[in-house]
């Protein structure tokens, strides 16, 4: 088992030992210093399985094999009927993990980012995003810990140097949302996993090797206005 602690917010996550098998597996077969195409995930997005606890406040954390996402409750709403109908009957919310790359941006560094992204003022937002190498010497590195209040978009991001590589990566994001006040969790999350393990080689990237836009997953949770609901 893997052990991710963020101090920050007091809590310690763990990775299962199946994440570092299926890596392991990859690596026996094939030579780790020349990733090719053949090694990379499926692309296809497939539903995958999105787990529901309640933290030690009562609070939903919706975790998946990506990372985690927790709905803090939004505070009672004091303004008037005509001033919520000026808002957005929903919010969306995406929690998207980013595969890590050979970055474009810093020469000489494999980086990974999350990002948390709604269409609408969210309220309060909180994002942690770590890089994990999960083959060879298994390893983990945290980014910083970033929030936000009252914005539509948040996002962070961990980079380190390519002598960390080659190797197998993948990214693992953990987010927060209190609702703006006046609007409640709508159903469970939609989840959709588009391939976590990607290898990254910096001194032969390859079409492996993927961009900062491009998903590893996305989760996606719903906020309805409390008048709207039936």
């Amino acid at each position: 088992m893997m052990k991710v602690s963020h101090p920050r917010w007091g809590k310690v996550y763990m990775f299962t030992s199946k994440i570092l098998a299926s890596a392991a597996a990859i690596t026996l077969a094939a030579s780790i210093s020349a990733p090719s195409l053949a090694e990379e995930p499926a692309r296809q997005p497939a539903q995958e399985q999105v787990t529901t606890q309640l933290d030690d406040n009562g609070n939903k954390v919706f975790r998946t094999e990506t990372g985690e996402l927790t709905i803090l409750p939004a505070e009672k709403s004091t303004i008037t009927q005509a001033e919520s109908a000026q808002l957005a009957p929903i919010i969306r919310c995406d929690l998207g993990v980013h595969h890590p790359h050979d970055s474009g941006h810093v020469d000489g560094t494999i980086n990974g980012t999350a990002s948390i992204k709604c269409n609408a003022n969210a309220g309060s937002l909180r994002i942690h995003y770590s890089l994990i190498r999960t083959s060879p010497n298994p390893t983990q590195w945290g980014g910083p810990t970033r929030s936000n209040t009252g914005m539509y978009y948040i996002s962070t991001n961990k980079g380190v140097s390519c002598s960390e590589g080659p190797g197998y990566f993948r990214g693992w994001g953990m987010g927060e949302i209190a609702p703006p006040p006046g609007y409640t969790l709508d159903g469970p999350p939609t989840y959709k996993k588009y391939g976590s393990i990607v290898p990254v080689n910096c001194d032969a990237p390859s079409l492996a090797t993927q961009p900062e836009s491009d998903l590893a997953s996305l989760m996606t949770v719903t906020f309805v206005r409390e008048d709207q609901k039936n």
